[in-house]
């Protein structure tokens, strides 16, 4: 063939892959129950996902994201220096390299690995919506194992520690996680406040009828599916896999500087969200980065 050569098609077709909506279509035409969970935007390739899978199955446990935007990395910028100013303020201190520059990182070696494989560092998400401040998170991860090695490797970390900074009336959706269980910790500033249900472990529906049993610092109590506890600076609730729930710091008390530690963290595989939403945001990049995010590190330089 001539480089260059203009090859005349007589049809195109545009259609949907990959092994899920593969294997699920496959499953369903073989008899089975099948139902896609899955985020699709509003445009026409998420109606031609759609239109799909009604046509070869379930298409109940799609949502449609409507106008998923960018955030810029101005933004970024400026909530993560905002984040260094509150921790200061309640003399809360970050390891030596949240600090570092895309400059410093691009000269780091194979010892900041740990920091890499594990996603260590900041976090600014506001789950597709467009609306930080009413629904978003900034959190920063200070250690954590790689859930590919646990199990493993007997001296894999299989823990997990964050900091999460919640502002006021900022709600970090509703979700549970399969594998991970964590307490939530209010180590400074307002009130934090948790709404919890139980989630129906072979749909993953929520339970909006029975009582929810959870534990604040080592002492049992009983609230019904929706209500909420709340949080003072030093107290803390435990969250065992598959508990629904949402948390915001409640309005007019300030924000709050809250903590998590858990099982392995695993951001990627192990949030259920309901309804479906993006755990990371897409980022413009308006402007250089000041700081990089836990999964923007370059890899060491092999030279």
């Amino acid at each position: 063939m001539r480089l260059g050569k203009l090859i005349n098609v007589e049809k195109a077709v545009v259609s949907t892959g990959g092994p899920v909506s593969n294997t699920g279509i496959n499953m369903k035409r073989l008899g089975s129950n099948v139902c896609f969970c899955v985020c699709v935007g509003d445009d026409q390739f998420g109606k031609l996902t759609i239109d799909m899978f009604k046509q070869n199955g379930n298409a109940d446990g799609i949502h449609v994201l409507e106008g998923v935007f960018q955030m810029k990395r101005s933004f970024i910028n400026r909530k993560i220096k905002e984040a260094i100013e509150y921790c200061n303020s309640h003399d809360f201190h970050l390891p030596k390299w949240a600090y570092w520059t895309p400059q410093q990182w691009a000269n780091a070696g194979h010892e900041a690995d740990e920091i890499r494989r594990c996603k260590l560092g900041w976090d600014v998400t506001y789950f597709g919506s467009n609306d930080y401040q009413n629904m978003g998170l900034l959190a920063f991860t200070i250690r954590n194992g790689n859930i590919a090695e646990v199990g493993k490797d007997p001296a894999a970390k299989n823990y997990c520690e964050k900091l999460l900074l919640v502002d006021e009336s900022q709600v970090t959706p509703t979700h549970f996680h399969w594998s991970k269980m964590e307490d939530i910790i209010n180590r400074a500033g307002g009130k934090l406040v948790i709404q919890l249900w139980n989630a129906n472990r072979e749909t993953e529906a929520i339970n909006e009828v029975n009582n929810v049993v959870v534990s604040i610092d080592g002492i049992e109590r009983t609230i019904p599916a929706g209500g909420t506890v709340v949080l003072e600076p030093g107290e803390s609730i435990t969250l065992p896999p598959y508990m629904y729930h949402n948390f915001y710091a409640k309005k007019g008390d300030g924000m709050v500087l809250g903590g998590e530690v858990s099982r392995v963290n695993d951001d990627e595989n192990d949030n259920r969200f309901n309804p479906p939403l993006p755990r990371f945001s897409e980022i413009e990049e308006d402007e250089a980065s000041i700081y990089l995010l836990c999964g923007e590190y370059p890899e060491a330089d092999l030279r």
